[in-house]
């Protein structure tokens, strides 16, 4: 296919570039180096601290952002288009309401997806674009769809859209993010796993099934490769990487540390967590009780963090829930042995004893039965991190994903090869 057939892309999220979704501009920046014209649009602004790289602070830089909106944007954006074509906006108003008219406070945002539908596109007709890709389920999506279908009633800028499912999120309330009437609208939705592609059928007709494809996000393993630490007969650290909120289950972890710190003395156990948020001073306060050493890194940029899986001799996490996690692929590059929860698609990434161990979701004591494992038998540790390494190798590399994107670009777009 000419690389000219394809239309300008436009990525939408809810917020570009953010720490905890270096994988969408990972997609982004690879689809360029693949000769796909791609543009990026923030629902809201990136907040300052979320950009922590150079390469973070060059996509800031390029993307087109909604809100906030002064005067001058919201005249040239919003104002003049919506009067411009009332008849489009109206449409827009309901196709956004349906089904919430008993709802007034659901109705009044979707009104405000509206507004920032038709910013989105006046946005994005100026920047050329003819096709609209929201990463997430979100707010991204509603806007995309919206701005989709306003294109296409005024007949011009981007006419068509798409979107990446990755839950886990959406699922706990398939009603309000209206799962099935986006998935029926799209074009087609990339879905990172066929667990998430498997949801995704339970909500929708049988008919749009075969515009769901799977695609995996990926890591570059050119840039997280091994360099295991020296064993110690000393010391074992556990390493965490991602946000500290609740549906992480860190205090799992930290339980887990506590049990694996007894069973194992006079080995000292260490916890390396890289990342923020609510629970860092209680998953502190945790670790004194316990005794166990913690080292809280922060949030860390993509282009230092490769030093912190260095640092590891294991990998652990003890979601409640996930879609398939880049930092368990991030760690598998590594060569880290892993440690994470029997859930969603993460038995896609790890098999059982072979590329991974998990642990029934919710139990501190099995997470601790495996680290004292890796703890105790290095050599089935350093055999597990070599085959976990192998598996990113074989399916979860950002060159495969870029590949695997572009083909549903293309079908999406009716451009396939022929």
């Amino acid at each position: 296919m000419v690389a000219d057939a394809r239309p300008t892309i436009g990525y939408v999220t809810s917020r570009y570039p953010l720490i905890s979704h270096t994988f969408v501009q990972r997609e982004v920046i690879g689809l360029r180096e693949a000769g796909y014209e791609i543009e990026t649009f923030s629902v809201v602004r990136t907040d300052p601290d979320q950009i922590l790289s150079p390469t973070d602070e060059a996509e800031a830089e390029g993307t087109a952002f909604i809100r906030p909106a002064g005067p001058a944007k919201l005249l040239r954006h919003l104002v003049r288009p919506a009067l411009g074509d009332l008849g489009a906006t109206l449409a827009l108003l309901r196709l956004a309401g349906r089904g919430w008219w008993g709802d007034p406070r659901q109705l009044l945002w979707r009104f405000f997806y509206v507004a920032e539908a038709v910013m989105l596109w006046s946005l994005a007709a100026s920047r050329g674009v003819g096709h609209l890709h929201a990463q997430h389920a979100n707010v991204a999506a509603n806007v995309s769809w919206l701005a989709a279908e306003f294109g296409t009633r005024v007949g011009r800028g981007p006419r068509s859209w798409s979107f990446t499912m990755h839950g886990s999120t959406e699922f706990l309330d398939v009603e309000r993010h209206d799962l099935g009437a986006k998935a029926a609208a799209a074009s087609g939705v990339a879905c990172i796993s066929d667990f998430t592609r498997s949801q995704l059928m339970m909500v929708t007709e049988p008919d749009a099934w075969d515009r769901f494809d799977v695609v995996h996000c990926g890591v570059d393993p050119s840039r997280f490769v091994p360099d295991p630490p020296e064993r110690s007969a000393e010391d074992f650290t556990v390493l965490f990487v991602g946000r500290l909120g609740s549906e992480k289950g860190l205090p799992l972890i930290v339980d887990a540390l506590g049990m694996l710190q007894e069973r194992v003395a006079p080995m000292r156990v260490r916890f390396l967590v890289v990342g923020d948020g609510p629970l860092r001073d209680e998953i502190a306060a945790r670790c004194a009780e316990l005794g166990v050493d913690l080292e809280l890194a922060g949030a860390v940029g993509q282009h230092l963090i490769a030093d912190y899986y260095h640092r590891a001799d294991a990998f652990c996490m003890a979601s409640f829930r996930e879609g398939i996690p880049v930092v368990l692929m991030e760690a598998m590059a590594c060569e880290i042995p892993c440690v994470a929860p029997h859930i969603t698609a993460i038995p896609e990434l790890i098999e059982e004893g072979v590329t991974g161990l998990t642990a029934t979701a919710g139990r501190a004591d099995e997470i601790a039965d495996r680290l004292e494992r890796y703890a105790t038998d290095p050599d089935f540790a350093v055999g597990v991190g070599k085959a976990g390494r192998e598996k990113v190798l074989a399916e979860f590399t950002t060159a495969r994903t870029i590949v695997e994107m572009g083909d549903f670009f293309d079908r999406v777009l009716g451009l396939e090869a022929t």
